[in-house]
This record gives structure tokens, sequence and C-alpha cells, in this order.
């Protein structure tokens, strides 16, 4: 969340970057299909835990917030229509 709510990632370069490496290994992942998965891990105990290793002590993450922003500020920008749930 900090690296995107303080500007510290050029999210149009990520997704650019994401999308040459799909077209390398010829895989096709739509906004819908990405989404998609994405909502569907989201119930996911082991998905909703990732995260905490990778994080330094004492610091505080919530993943429906981290949830919502990413979805709102990333992939969003992916290419194509938005998932209809």
């Amino acid at each position: 969340m900090v690296v995107i709510s303080q500007n510290l990632i050029d999210i149009q370069s990520t997704i650019s970057i994401f999308e040459k490496y799909c077209q390398h290994a010829q895989e096709i992942v739509t906004r819908v299909l990405f989404e998609k998965s994405l909502t569907l891990k989201r119930n996911h105990k082991d998905f909703r835990l990732d995260m905490r290793p990778l994080l330094p002590p004492g610091f505080e993450w919530d993943f429906e917030t981290a949830f919502d922003l990413v979805s709102r500020e990333v992939i969003a920008q992916i290419r194509g229509e938005p998932w209809k749930r």
C-alpha cells in the first residue's frame, strides 16, 4: 500500500512489463481473468496470509484495504473490460 500511495512505483510501466511477460510466455491475461482470479482467491486463508512473512516486524497491514487499493489503482488499468460479478 505504501508503494502505491506514495507513488514509489510506476503502475503503467509495471503493467507494460506484465503485458510483455504475458506475450513472451504466450499467455493471455485479460482484466476479466485477473479480476476474477483475484476475487476468487480473496476468501482463501492462505492467500490472505501470504504477505505477512514479507513485511517487517510491527508493520501494520490490512488485507481488505490493500486488496481494494490494488484493485482500484492497478488492476483497473489492465486493458480490457472489467469482470461483471
